[in-house]
């Protein structure tokens, strides 16, 4: 049974109208119906009617000559157009409100066996800080919860805690995800009822639970799980000693791992499943959610088209809402993408993605993410000294982020910091075991500028990311400065199946890339070694 409100035809505002016609534009400009005339029309017509309190026309007769445009001698009774019509825009509207008009305030349906519409307020949304979104775009909802058993000792308790107040510090840090709540239950003997009064009081989309098992020995598990509330499915569960005496360094590591393997934007749990999961749907994504979740497709494809669709998505919800710190923090990542990479697809991008950067810091200057992406764009601009400053602000905030700290690792060594920066890669190659083969791009530069050639190949051959050039590229190079031609030139032709123009663009974009024309020039010399008139 529905808890919204009815709106009360007999005595309607000028407000209720207002917002109802504005409701109905809003529906007839999705996907459902945006190229359904006749549904537009049927739609229109009972619902003006309705709120001009005309309901007694709603019938066959009325609907097919006024609305559709059918001629005066239209029977009903030899005719079921007008039926077949109301069930399809039935279907419909039930589809934009599982979808795109779920957080919507105003509900239109249509009942079976009537053609007069019901119009409701909705007081079942999902979230109440979605009301509309006011043009935000959000990540998934996750609630953070740890039990505990009557029968363990109250240092265990206190390790509980200690842990699941250190993850929720860190994971406020994440503005691609919403920390609804942390919270400590004492019973892990009724931790079923207690998930699920959790999981509908905060609407949580993902769980994260945490326990203390208790061994044999005195010794103590820390198990963490983190599964989808809809589904009820565990997606990802790791567990790791702790004792209430073990050193800081080792707590942090373990803290570290979790918020690594649950919240990473490239190969997160959390992230990678909710954006998947909305993606595959075949209802419309909510506007709120559609420049995350097309961010996903980009990391996932990486290919020029995918840019495109994801920079018009993310486009979108920067114009519903241009202060929207997440969409301003992925349009700059595009821009700083399509400017190393040589898309194409923005003008003038690093123009735009320090704005965009410049925006999310201002609006949300703890944010680690959109300090990350300022120093990115700093970078790019050759302004390394203010990228330097940046990055060292963003790991300020957190150094438990993954991508953060392969990128700043990345970026340090491009810079001429190979000191600093290559502990940084290998940390965060140690945070997750899941973490993108292209991480071994640094790895097989520094070898590659010592002219160990032999060493830089094993890590070329690690780099296995499909749609982008890194591994063939790294690959080419290495078997050319190596003197084995044949692989070269076998590796270059895959790099020009990808990428056609490569031989008259491909230094200028491995300039862009590594910010450096004389680190690009001893690169392309391992690619000219590979040519010859075959290729």
């Amino acid at each position: 049974m529905s808890s919204n409100i009815n709106i009360d035809l007999s005595n309607i505002t000028e407000a209720d109208v207002q917002s109802v016609e504005l409701q109905l534009s809003k529906i007839l400009s999705s996907p459902q119906f945006k190229s359904a005339k006749q549904m537009q029309r049927f739609l229109s017509y009972i619902i003006e009617k309705t709120l001009h309190g005309e309901t007694k026309q709603l019938k066959q007769y009325s609907i097919a000559v006024e609305a559709l445009g059918f001629p005066d001698d239209f029977d009903s009774d030899s005719s079921p157009s007008v039926r077949i019509l109301g069930g399809r825009v039935r279907e419909r509207l039930t589809e934009y409100y599982k979808g795109e008009g779920i957080e919507d305030p105003i509900v239109i349906t249509i009942p079976k066996g009537s053609y007069i519409p019901e119009i409701k307020q909705n007081t079942k949304k999902k979230s109440s800080v979605l009301d509309i979104c006011h043009g935000e775009s959000y990540g998934p909802r996750l609630v953070l919860a740890c039990f505990s058993d009557k029968t363990q000792d109250i240092e265990s308790n206190q390790l509980l805690y200690q842990i699941s107040d250190s993850l929720a510090k860190e994971f406020s840090h994440f503005i691609f995800l919403r920390l609804a709540v942390s919270i400590p239950h004492a019973d892990k003997t009724e931790s079923k009822t207690a998930v699920e009064e959790v999981k509908d009081k905060y609407k949580a989309e993902y769980l994260l639970s945490l326990y203390i098992q208790q061994l044999a020995d005195g010794k103590r598990n820390l198990l963490y799980r983190v599964a989808d509330s809809d589904l009820e499915e565990v997606l990802w569960s790791e567990s790791f000693e702790v004792n209430r005496g073990q050193p800081i360094s080792e707590q942090r590591e373990i803290i570290g791992k979790i918020t690594s393997s649950v919240t990473d934007t490239q190969q997160g749990v959390l992230q990678v499943h909710w954006a998947r999961k909305l993606l595959r749907t075949e209802n419309t994504i909510p506007a709120c959610y559609q420049a995350l979740a097309y961010h996903r497709y980009f990391l996932d494809n990486f290919s020029r088209g995918a840019l495109q669709k994801a920079v018009i998505i993310c486009s979108e919800a920067l114009e519903r809402n241009p202060n929207s710190v997440v969409a301003n923090v992925i349009f700059a990542d595009y821009c700083r993408r399509d400017y190393s990479y040589g898309y194409g697809v923005i003008d003038d991008p690093l123009k735009i993605g320090l704005k965009c950067a410049e925006t999310a810091t201002r609006f949300k200057p703890e944010s680690h993410e959109a300090h990350f992406a300022l120093a990115q764009i700093y970078f790019c601009l050759h302004e390394w000294d203010r990228s330097f400053e940046e990055f060292k602000i963003t790991r300020n905030i957190t150094q438990y982020h993954t991508a953060v700290e392969y990128g700043t690792g990345f970026y340090f060594c491009m810079m001429g910091h190979w000191k600093e920066g290559l502990p940084l890669v290998e940390k965060a190659m140690s945070l997750s075991t899941a973490y993108p083969s292209w991480y071994h791009l640094t790895p097989f530069l520094d070898y590659y500028r010592q002219d160990k050639y032999k060493e830089a190949l094993l890590e070329a051959q690690k780099i296995m990311t499909p749609n982008i050039l890194h591994g063939p590229v790294a690959r080419c190079v290495c078997y050319g400065q190596l003197g084995e031609i044949a692989k070269a030139q076998e590796e270059l032709k895959e790099v020009l199946r990808r990428f056609p123009e490569f031989m008259e663009k491909g230094k200028h974009h491995l300039t862009c890339f590594l910010g450096s024309e004389a680190f690009a020039e001893k690169v392309w010399e391992g690619i000219i070694k590979a040519v010859d008139k075959d290729i």
